[in-house]
């Protein structure tokens, strides 16, 4: 290769790193401009508890490729902290993580989640929307990174569901990231 074709390399090269970059920064400075989710005001725990079926979601790397996710929530014999079993099915085999979620303040509505036995991970848990009855949820991370629709039955009614998404789209939650779930 000649000296010119490889500076002309290495200067492209260069541009497309320094555009990624402008990208990413954009994309992380737009993300700071969005206000704190908000929690609803109070969750009961008891009542939280049970099966919750994944409606949507910004798919995490634990959930990349499955289907059938079911979230399970239970007290914890501590009378504080709460188990979370989440399964799914991938590649047609049931797997599954298991972890507790601590409430961070005394609304419940915030939680942290910690995957530290089978996925060495934790993360910020705020349930932001609640049904009257606990028939569906919606959860995020502070920093919008995660969404999930959850209801209780496998396959929530579609009306509920898309006023569900248009609610949150009023509030500039990523719905456009959000993907379809599918269950029993």
């Amino acid at each position: 290769m000649n000296k010119s074709l490889a500076l002309v390399t290495i200067a492209a090269v260069a541009l497309l790193i320094g555009l990624g970059v402008q990208t990413y920064q954009a994309e992380q400075s737009l993300r700071t401009d969005l206000k704190e989710p908000v929690p609803v005001p109070y969750v009961d725990i008891q009542k939280y508890g049970g099966a919750w079926y994944e409606q949507a979601v910004i798919p995490y790397y634990f959930e990349r490729g499955c289907s059938h996710t079911v979230a399970t929530y239970s007290l914890n014999p501590d009378g504080k902290s709460v188990k979370v079993l989440n399964e799914c099915i991938r590649n047609g085999r049931k797997v599954s993580a298991t972890g507790k979620a601590i409430p961070e303040d005394s609304t419940n509505a915030k939680l942290k989640v910690e995957f530290v036995e089978t996925l060495d991970i934790g993360a910020q848990y705020w349930i932001v929307r609640l049904g009257q009855n606990y028939e569906y949820a919606v959860v995020t991370s502070p920093n919008y990174h995660y969404l999930w629709v959850l209801s209780r039955v496998p396959n929530m009614p579609e009306t509920l569901y898309q006023s569900i998404i248009a609610d949150l789209k009023k509030d500039n939650y990523p719905v456009e990231k959000l993907v379809r779930v599918e269950q029993w």
